[in-house]
């Protein structure tokens, strides 16, 4: 982007200086365990041309630094049921370690034997310092929140992801089907299943299993189905898929590719489901193919990529000096033959079954959350040859040919290095060396004890690689990510303590321009909300040969809609209205301009307690959200604006004045680039 609108924009504000020396105390490597404020003090005008400024400079810098799948009800049990209605009367994520959770599910992934051995295979990172639990939890988690920063000082990042490996799984599905039971038939009226779909992402983002939620989310930006079409007359099905990816996130690899590829969610999405086989007219002419959308992106998106890969990534090259493709037009028409057949599970496998849900007949309720059955009468029985494997013509069965599919898929070399770099760049940097991808493959490959696809060893792989700990990899220009809107969003909630007063965390969609321009599970294309290819033309990211996947869903619109939301949320037209969501009336009509409160409750309280002092509350907001990386420049802009801004003054309520410092010290820090780029 220009540089140019810069120089409109008080340039007091906008400084992007160099950096000051890093605030972060350097990880010790071992191999032993071990609001709004008052609007007289900054205009909204000002406020709106700030956040376009920051973003812009962002770029002109270039900073980029239910029902389980398997068909396992997961009804509301006791235990369930009690959770539930205990978080209605607590805030969220107050339970004990192992404690079953509000729509927790069992996801029997206790530990494999080769996880001991792969564990034991990384350099142990103790996290020395609050800013460095900070950054860790910045990468492997939704976000920081103070007792997490607290609970992991001074312990091992390879601690906290093996007791992670061990919590259950929060179920959207059961979420949703508690608060419909809670609401009663009346209350259902007013909220449709899909906003509770939605709503029950939210809540899963502050709950205890966020390593295996985070992964989850980066998986769906992978594994793409959205609600942006046909699957949002699906809601309990979107959940079922979400579940399924979080069930898969400490598996394998293959049986997340077949999960993921009988969900009826996905072949509603990718349009494989009722698939039928080839058909000919009475001369033998072919008058209909299998649909080849699944068999397609199967391959682009999901497991091999369009190029030919080294270990670490980087594409091979023919003699010509060309990358060499992966696959053909004869690939997609042979696999597409063997995604013929599969259907939905409705219990019978009739004619009017496999091509509308609707018409099945019996289990009405459940077929959109079990995954999809062979309905060998539509199944292709011609020949089928992709990436070298060949199928002979009449010697198959709908299910012989998946598991030939998938097993050829899952072998492929490629499938490393394309999955292993893009989960890279969804938890740690957009921008990994080869030397990073490689390592991460390798662990792909063979966790230590001759498993390929293990997940848990290449999330160890990802996140303690010297690449993600180390101090060295992110002191280059090229290290980090930019903090996707979503993101930023759960990081709020989890760092102020967020709580749902009605207990159904009425958040909804956030993907319009006008707020957050993203929404969990709606993204509009099967390649997600952005390509983890994405270079923005004509910044000197491109320039460099880098990429920003992030910045493809930037715009004008949605930089000055991020603050406006992120204002109304600090801040609000009351300095006692914190929160986010919908409106909802609430009894301290006083305190509450019209008697009404944010349906999410944020506690700024700890905040607040620091506000006297301005360099002490700096410091706090520089560690929970800035993982200790404001710059020097930064701060200063910052302090002079909330010391000038909210002055003290002898006959001011200073509680009022201290909940101004800290909204507009947190409007700040959350527009700069210094929190926008993650390092």
């Amino acid at each position: 982007m220009p540089t140019e609108p810069l120089r409109s924009i008080d340039r007091d504000l906008l400084q992007v200086g160099t950096p000051s020396s890093h605030p972060i105390r350097p990880l010790t490597r071992t191999t032993t365990p071990t609001t709004r404020t008052a609007r007289r003090s900054l205009p909204s005008w000002r406020r709106t041309l700030l956040a376009t400024g920051l973003t812009l400079a962002l770029a002109a810098c270039g900073g980029s630094g239910g029902e389980s799948d398997d068909g396992e009800r997961l009804s509301l049990d006791s235990a369930d049921t009690a959770e539930l209605q205990t978080h209605d009367r607590t805030k969220a994520g107050s339970t004990q370690a192992g404690q079953r959770r509000p729509g927790a599910q069992n996801t029997g992934s206790s530990s494999q034997p080769a996880a001991t051995a792969a564990a034991s295979s990384h350099p142990r990172w103790t996290l020395t310092s609050p800013a460095e639990a900070s950054r860790f939890l910045a990468q492997a988690s939704y976000g920081s929140s103070p007792k997490d920063i607290k609970a992991l000082t001074g312990r091992t990042a390879n601690e906290w992801i093996e007791t992670q490996f061990s919590r259950p799984a929060t179920s959207l599905l059961n979420t949703m089907r508690y608060w419909r039971q809670r609401r009663g038939p009346e209350g259902n009226k007013k909220v449709s299943e899909l906003e509770d779909a939605h709503n029950a992402w939210w809540y899963s983002t502050v709950q205890q299993d966020q390593l295996r939620q985070r992964v989850a989310f980066a998986l769906s930006q992978i594994f793409v189905v959205s609600t942006n079409g046909d699957v949002s007359h699906f809601p309990k099905g979107i959940a079922s898929y979400y579940d399924m990816l979080a069930r898969n996130a400490f598996g394998n690899f293959r049986q997340l590719l077949e999960d993921v590829t009988l969900h009826p969610m996905m072949g509603v999405y990718l349009t494989h489901i009722g698939n039928h086989k080839e058909r000919f007219d009475s001369t033998g002419k072919l008058t209909q193919a299998p649909d080849e959308n699944y068999a397609r992106e199967v391959m682009q998106l999901f497991t091999i990529g369009l190029e030919q890969l080294n270990l670490d990534g980087t594409p091979k090259k023919d003699a010509q000096g060309r990358p060499i493709p992966t696959y053909s037009n004869n690939d997609v028409i042979g696999l597409a033959r063997v995604f013929t057949g599969w259907s939905w599970n409705g219990g019978r496998l009739t004619h009017e079954c496999f091509f509308r849900a609707g018409y099945c007949a019996e289990n009405t309720n459940e077929r959109e959350t079990r995954p999809m059955v062979a309905y060998d009468q539509y199944h292709s029985t011609l020949e089928k040859c992709f990436l070298g494997t060949t199928i002979a013509e009449g010697q198959s069965s709908t299910t012989a040919d998946l598991k030939v599919a998938l097993d050829t898929l899952f072998n492929h070399p490629n499938v490393g290095p394309f999955i292993g770099r893009q989960l890279i760049q969804r938890l740690v940097t957009s921008n990994p060396s080869p030397a990073y991808v490689r390592r991460v493959a390798s662990a792909f490959n063979n966790n230590g004890q001759g498993v390929r696809g293990d997940m848990k060893a290449v999330i160890r792989a990802v996140l303690l690689d010297e690449e993600a700990r180390g101090d060295n990899a992110r002191k280059q220009p090229s290290f980090g990510r930019i903090r996707e809107p979503v993101l930023r969003f759960t990081h709020l909630m989890r760092a102020l303590e967020a709580s749902s007063r009605t207990g159904y965390w009425g958040i909804g969609r956030t993907d319009v321009p006008g707020n957050l321009n993203q929404t969990a599970m709606r993204a509009p294309s099967v390649f997600n909300f952005y390509r983890p290819g994405y270079s923005p033309a004509g910044t000197p990211v491109a320039r460099a040969g880098l990429v920003a996947p992030e910045m493809q869903i930037l715009q004008e619109s949605s930089v000055a809609g991020y603050a406006d939301y992120l204002d109304r949320f600090v801040g609000g037209s009351s300095i006692y209205i914190v929160g986010l969501g919908d409106m909802i009336p609430h009894p301290d009509g006083e305190r509450h301009s019209g008697g009404q409160a944010r349906e999410i409750k944020f506690n700024i309280e700890p905040l607040i307690a620091k506000a006297k002092d301005v360099d002490q509350l700096l410091d706090e907001i520089n560690v929970l959200f800035l993982n200790g990386q404001m710059q020097s420049d930064t701060r200063a802009i910052i302090h002079r604006a909330v010391s000038e801004a909210v002055p003290k003054r002898n006959n001011d309520d200073m509680r009022r004045v201290y909940r101004e410092r800290v909204s507009l010290a947190l409007y700040l820090a959350l527009l700069s680039t210094d929190y926008l780029v993650l390092k």
